[in-house]
């Protein structure tokens, strides 16, 4: 078997749940598109009064802060949210209004077509 063999099929063994860091070798028609794939179907939310679809899962951390991704049109953003002192139940954030977000859109640029 060949090396780009063994990296295809590497790429396509590839799962949800893979660190959105990781380099893909397939490219996405929109964010949207690359997040589902991640996270599964996204949903729409308005946060800090920016309406768009929110991915995420409880695995993300960015060090010790919790966060979810916003993508709105061509833009994806990284909201950050205080977890509740003595909880681990997220369903207690208030998700419409975060603490900070950041514009993370050219991490990720180069997925898409």
């Amino acid at each position: 078997m060949t090396s780009y063999a063994v990296r295809v099929i590497i790429i396509l063994s590839r799962g949800k749940g893979t660190s959105p860091n990781t380099e893909r070798k397939y490219k996405m028609k929109n964010f949207n598109d690359y997040f589902s794939n991640l996270y599964d179907d996204g949903t729409e939310y308005t946060v800090n009064g920016i309406k768009g679809t929110m991915y995420g899962n409880d695995e993300c951390f960015d060090m010790d802060d919790f966060y979810q991704i916003l993508v709105v049109g061509d833009r994806v953003y990284k909201c950050f949210y205080s977890i509740p002192d003595g909880t681990d139940d997220l369903s207690t954030i208030d998700y419409e209004n975060a603490d900070r977000m950041v514009d993370v859109t050219e991490e990720y640029e180069d997925l898409l077509d």
